[in-house]
């Protein structure tokens, strides 16, 4: 539907929200459940740059998740718990759904087909897939060069220095982009587009949630919206 129409949001706590909107709006191509958001996403995008143009594809180094269930699918890559001469350390998981595990292990060169130039860089693996009411995702891993990952992550970065890397992590761990995140999150699956609304910004220094609200001239309304999402949790 083209124009404005009466749009409802009811939070899990509090009244109704009703407003007249778009439903479409000009940041992503996916509409924005809750309104009260709006006034946030408009003032952090005004950069321009989203976070998404550092997050790679799904499938990063071209390995499949089943590497560690069932490594003779990859019978080149010699996966071992071991690190042996010009191998790779790769992070995947082993076992299915709720009994899964994250893994370490290594593989030979030879079985990276996409993103090779990033292999001997610093970089972040974030997991693709978790509970959709979850504001706080799983842990992120920091990879070393010569790290490299299952499609079970995606690959933030990549970083020429590990200050750049350990910078962009605390940024990650703010509540200002995990809020971001949330909002861009629609269902249990993460791809490069579930960070559309999280700006980019340069990683110089430690980040911290002060320095950000500072930054995109957060008011107080902003702020209480923010911090009152990991209250209620």
């Amino acid at each position: 539907y083209n124009g404005e129409c009466k749009y409802t949001f009811k939070p899990s706590k509090g009244e109704a929200v009703e407003v007249k909107r778009s439903l479409a709006n000009n940041h992503s191509k996916f509409i924005l459940r809750d309104v009260r958001y709006l006034s946030l996403i408009e003032k952090v995008s005004k950069k321009g740059t989203s976070f998404s143009e550092i997050v790679s594809s799904t499938m990063p180094y071209g390995i499949r998740k089943f590497l560690f269930n069932d490594p003779k699918r990859y019978p080149k890559s010699n996966l071992n718990y071991n690190k042996f001469e010009n191998s790779l350390r790769i992070h995947g998981v082993k076992g299915l759904k709720g009994g899964a595990k994250r893994m370490v292990g290594f593989i030979n060169q030879e079985t990276v087909t996409r993103n090779i130039e990033s292999i001997n860089k610093h970089k972040l693996f974030f997991t693709t897939s978790y509970s959709t009411n979850a504001i706080n995702p799983p842990e992120i891993i920091t990879g070393k060069p010569g790290d490299i990952c299952t499609e079970t992550f995606l690959e933030i970065g990549p970083f020429d220095s590990k200050k750049e890397r350990d910078n962009c992590l605390s940024y990650m761990k703010t509540n200002f982009f995990k809020t971001l995140l949330f909002i861009g999150k629609g269902s249990m699956q993460v791809t490069k587009s579930v960070f559309s609304y999280v700006p980019l910004i340069k990683f110089n220094s430690e980040i911290s949630d002060d320095f950000l609200y500072k930054k995109f001239n957060l008011n107080d309304k902003d702020i209480k919206l923010i911090e009152n999402l990991f209250n209620e949790k």
